[in-house]
């Protein structure tokens, strides 16, 4: 059952805090700029119980910590409506480390180090599938569905 379509992220970093970012994933479903405020451009549609994760990797301008980081911009249409709706939101350094992120954020961030591994993108540093493994594994947390454990052994697997 869709609950929202046309929905649109746009994420504005501040220059001050930021000195560079990407975005990891979604290559493909990149929109002009000023498609955003469009109401005209088709974008897609979330579904009850549907979630997207999102991983920007950010390099703090010089000694930047704490603060607003990013303005978040998200639009979307009610099911049957013809105008889109905005919602923001402030996405805030908390000084906090990747070790001390929700178990899914760490989850995702060790699906994300495979998926760097696999493309063998030259953007994967030091990543490892030793590391992606460990991450994995520490951050299972509750798996009602099976998949992060299939997740685990797809990663051994590649590991090996």
């Amino acid at each position: 059952m869709t609950i929202a379509k046309d929905v649109k992220v746009q994420l504005a970093f501040d220059p001050a805090r930021v000195a560079s970012y990407r975005q990891i994933g979604y290559e493909n479903r990149a929109l002009a700029n000023e498609d955003f405020d469009n109401d005209e451009v088709d974008a897609g549609e979330l579904g009850a119980g549907d979630s997207v994760t999102v991983l920007y990797e950010v390099v703090p301008r010089g000694d930047a910590r704490g603060g607003t980081l990013s303005t978040l911009k998200v639009r979307y249409k009610e099911p049957h409506a013809w105008r889109s709706r905005l919602v923001t939101a402030e996405a805030v350094d908390e000084g906090k480390s990747a070790y001390e992120a929700s178990v899914d954020l760490q989850f995702a961030a060790s699906v994300a180090e495979f998926g760097l591994l696999l493309r063998d993108s030259p953007n994967k540093e030091s990543a490892s599938y030793d590391d992606a493994l460990h991450l994995a594994r520490v951050s299972q947390g509750a798996d009602l569905d099976g998949m992060r454990g299939e997740f685990l052994a797809l990663l051994d697997k590649a590991k090996r």
